[in-house]
């Protein structure tokens, strides 16, 4: 299990944190302020090439689920993996 550093720039950098190697203790407080703990940004996926590369991302590291509280990034996101 993967968290992304600072957001949408994680994944766009492939800035990740091994989540598996931390303690459930610290799992269990991700759920409440995973931002405090990961960052965040404000940096949107704009262009299509941003879109293609956090897919890319996903595919080279095996990420199939994916938590993003932003909707409209989980939206692009979405649409372009089902075409």
């Amino acid at each position: 299990m993967y968290g992304s550093l600072n957001g949408v720039l994680g994944l766009l950098n492939e800035d990740f944190i091994d989540l598996a190697a931390e303690s459930q203790q610290v799992i269990r407080g991700l759920r409440f302020t995973p931002g405090a703990a990961l960052g965040t940004c404000r940096t949107k996926l704009k262009k299509a090439q941003d879109v293609e590369r956090v897919l890319a991302v996903f595919k080279e590291h095996n990420i199939r689920f994916i938590s993003i509280s932003v909707m409209p990034t989980l939206w692009k996101l979405w649409l372009r993996s089902a075409s």
